[in-house]
């Protein structure tokens, strides 16, 4: 009896170190899908045995239809017509099987990759969110350091000279803190636009664009202009709307020479008062 209950025990545990851990995209598998698949060391070796392969099929299935050919135009006959036809056909049928197996693949590595730039963007995002945490009980630090130098210049009479130094170093740490939340808030944007692109093509359709828009304004630490927004993604319908074009959009947060007729983005006065 104690075996049986023990193992539903071990399941659930499972279970639950399965969610807390931290989710990454797994690569698609191709056609031929096999270790060498999944081995970015072995993945060249692989693509060039099969192309080789691939042109051998091919070549075999054109000499096929030639050959066919020359056979029903060297000897006329109904059963030959019928079979030189059928191997016309065949023969074709695997040209393009061939051509659509290569371009499923060719379709499959972009996937790969764009997952594996994913995965890399998360694992930046939380060594980000892990320095901000720091830097944040850092400045806390410096704040409450910088009031007893107040008090003890004032009690001590502390040259201005000194004062100003000190202020001085305090600034250049708020300034590195704010510097450190922009790409922090940043990261936080671009995993919103990466979850939206549900369909993984790097473009958005207007329901697309909308769903994005409302993720965005729930964000606590941006302000965005909508309407501006939905204006600049009209500038860049040249581009279909691409991933690159918004991230590009979304560097105003760190910009310093946006003039505020053209920010879409900023910091919230809640992530202000973070500094």
């Amino acid at each position: 009896m104690m075996d049986m209950k023990s193992e539903p025990t071990a399941v659930n545990n499972d279970k639950k170190s399965t969610t807390t851990a931290n989710p990454r995209l797994a690569d698609i598998e191709m056609q031929d899908g096999g270790e060498e698949e999944k081995d970015p060391k072995r993945r060249s070796m692989f693509e060039a045995r099969r192309t080789t392969f691939t042109r051998i099929i091919q070549g075999g299935a054109i000499a096929a239809i030639v050959v066919n050919i020359l056979a029903m135009a060297l000897e006329w006959s109904w059963i030959m017509f019928f079979a030189g036809l059928c191997g016309v056909v065949l023969g074709g049928g695997v040209i393009y099987y061939q051509k659509e197996l290569r371009g499923e693949d060719t379709l499959r590595t972009v996937h790969n990759d764009l997952r594996h730039k994913v995965n890399d963007f998360s694992q930046e995002n939380e060594k980000l969110t892990g320095t901000v945490t720091q830097l944040q009980g850092e400045v806390t630090q410096l704040k409450e350091t910088e009031k007893k130098l107040d008090k003890l210049a004032r009690e001590q009479g502390v040259t201005v000279a000194k004062l100003s130094d000190l202020v001085k170093t305090n600034k250049q740490t708020l300034a590195l803190m704010k510097a450190n939340l922009e790409a922090d808030v940043l990261a936080s944007m671009m995993d919103v636009v990466l979850n939206a692109d549900r369909c993984e093509d790097n473009t958005f359709t207007d329901r697309g664009i909308q769903g994005m828009i409302l993720r965005l304004k729930m964000l606590p630490t941006i302000e965005m202009d909508e309407a501006r927004f939905k204006a600049k993604l009209e500038t860049i319908k040249e581009e279909k709307r691409q991933i690159s074009a918004i991230f590009n959009l979304m560097q105003q947060i760190s910009q310093k020479d946006v003039s505020e007729e053209d920010r879409v983005f900023k910091l919230s006065d809640n992530a202000m008062d973070r500094v």
